[in-house]
């Protein structure tokens, strides 16, 4: 589809039967299928975890895991696969982490991908911000160019940069998936350097052309191939392999 190769995923939700994800292992398959023929060598599966909603056990992820897993070898598809969640910034996830039920991006630089509450910067953030810092847990902030404060006023992502957060762009944002507000928030964080990942957020097959033919043919457009890859390869790499992050803090 692209023409890229080495890509890395670090948020999706195609692992099926969880959330509003995938709803099949059949699902699963083809959206890996559209991942794989993209360029993406490697996909992190990351299914809500939303107190009360979405508290799937680590056992039923991974068996799902494992079904997805072994469907993919026997059609051939080569991309590996690993598992986290995207975890709802509240303070339910401070017990999850001190009772050691969270899934780590990787616990070796203890990243941990969270999502935000969408309409407005809660109240609580910088309570929780530091419990998060106390714990050595380095917080990825999923999509800010959609939640309302940020999509009306970029420059509000300097509020998750100063607090310790990492940076993750969905590329449907960049592909228009949810319109023209938010395709120019995502835009203008790339471009001042605001982000430090690009995911796909991969929900469905009907999202499959605005993520991974508009979102990626986007970002070639506003980085060239050597922006993609430092986003979309090299970033990744870095998380998924435990490196030290200390050259990724933000400072004014």
């Amino acid at each position: 589809m692209s023409g890229l190769s080495g890509l890395i995923d670090l948020h999706s939700h195609i692992l099926f039967g969880l959330d509003d994800g995938a709803r099949d292992v059949e699902e699963s398959v083809e959206l890996l299928r559209a991942l794989e023929a993209a360029g993406f060598v490697r996909a992190l599966m990351t299914p809500h975890y939303i107190q009360g909603v979405y508290e799937a056990s680590s056992d039923v992820l991974l068996d799902k895991l494992s079904s997805v897993e072994q469907r993919c070898t026997s059609e051939g598809l080569k991309i590996e696969l690993s598992l986290a969640c995207e975890y709802f910034l509240d303070h339910s996830l401070i017990e999850l982490i001190d009772s050691k039920r969270a899934i780590f991006m990787n616990s070796k630089n203890m990243t941990i991908l969270v999502q935000a509450p969408m309409l407005k910067m809660p109240t609580y953030m910088d309570k929780l911000a530091f419990e998060l810092k106390l714990r050595r847990v380095v917080p990825i902030i999923a999509h800010p160019e959609r939640y309302t404060d940020v999509a009306r006023r970029p420059q509000k992502i300097r509020e998750f940069l100063k607090r310790g957060f990492l940076v993750q762009v969905n590329l449907g944002s960049l592909g228009g998936l949810y319109g023209e507000q938010v395709r120019l928030a995502a835009e203008k964080l790339i471009k001042n350097g605001h982000a430090h990942f690009v995911a796909t957020d991969l929900h469905a097959p009907h999202h499959i052309d605005a993520v991974l033919n508009r979102g990626l043919a986007r970002l070639l457009q506003l980085t060239r191939e050597e922006g993609v890859r430092r986003l979309m390869s090299e970033n990744p790499l870095r998380i998924l392999r435990g490196d030290d992050l200390i050259d990724f803090t933000w400072r004014e």
